[in-house]
């Protein structure tokens, strides 16, 4: 049974025409206190990509919903990471347009999973064992929830959906590790979802945590830091230093430095 409650506010809600984001659409819009703008990004991938905006276009006009859309050119094989920065700076665009607080999206428990062993493919620190913490202009209501549990609600209540055919292609890595590596790790290991999982919730909490005590340091609590006292970096453990400065950087531009792992 998925349960969502958004307090009552207006918000962009980031709509592909996919499963998840089609059963976190209907949630939603059956909430009579919450204001939805249904955001649609058509990234020039795919030659029926046209077909996904339709689908949603016409699940918005038939509810009543505002839908804005629009198209890129992104190109065959474009990487998940350039499609997923045109798609975040659209739904800001979005956000600043119709003046709302929050974006909506879809990302569920597997997400969840996926990001944090992807990330440990490609080297991690601490940070990417945490995956979705702390952003504040995102929710994601459906990060508790499986895959799983998303297509059982759809079928149940007739929600239409549409495929995305690049999700068979495991030349992106996060297909690859969706319908391969997870399901061959998980028969040799019982129960490494479950664990892993576990790992990343409590990574989480740590990270949370760690930004409280790092915002303190810089007595910055919500603000905008504009600058960063010297003294005070030089003076900490080099670590705990580099900490400090990554943090300070990502609230004052939302961009995170680039360290080598070796």
């Amino acid at each position: 049974m998925l349960s969502v409650k958004l307090p009552k506010a207006k918000y962009i809600i980031a709509v592909s025409g996919g499963v998840d984001s089609m059963v976190l659409l209907d949630i939603l819009r059956r909430q009579p206190d919450v204001d939805l703008v249904v955001a649609h990004l058509n990234h020039g991938i795919r030659d029926d990509s046209n077909l996904d905006e339709e689908l949603v276009h016409h699940y918005t006009m038939s509810h009543n919903i505002i839908f804005v859309s629009k198209h890129i050119s992104l190109g065959k094989g474009a990487s998940e990471e350039k499609a997923r920065k045109a798609r975040y700076s659209f739904l800001r665009q979005c956000r600043k347009r119709f003046n709302t607080k929050f974006i909506v999206t879809a990302q569920h428990q597997d997400d969840l999973v996926e990001t944090a062993i992807i990330n440990l493919l490609r080297g991690t620190s601490w940070r990417g064992l945490a995956p979705f913490t702390n952003t504040k202009d995102v929710l994601r209501p459906l990060i508790n929830y499986k895959k799983s549990e998303l297509i059982t609600y759809a079928k149940r209540h007739n929600i239409p959906w549409r495929e995305d055919s690049t999700n068979q292609d495991q030349m992106y890595l996060r297909n690859y590790v969706r319908r391969s590596l997870l399901s061959q790790v998980e028969t040799k290991i019982p129960g490494f979802y479950d664990n892993i999982l576990r790992l990343i919730r409590k990574q989480q909490v740590l990270r949370r945590t760690i930004q409280t005590e790092l915002n303190k340091l810089l007595l910055i609590e919500n603000k905008k830091p504009n600058e960063l006292n010297r003294h005070l970096v030089i003076m900490l453990p080099p670590f705990l230093g580099y900490e400090l400065i990554q943090h300070f950087v990502f609230c004052a531009t939302g961009a995170s430095l680039v360290r080598s792992l070796a």
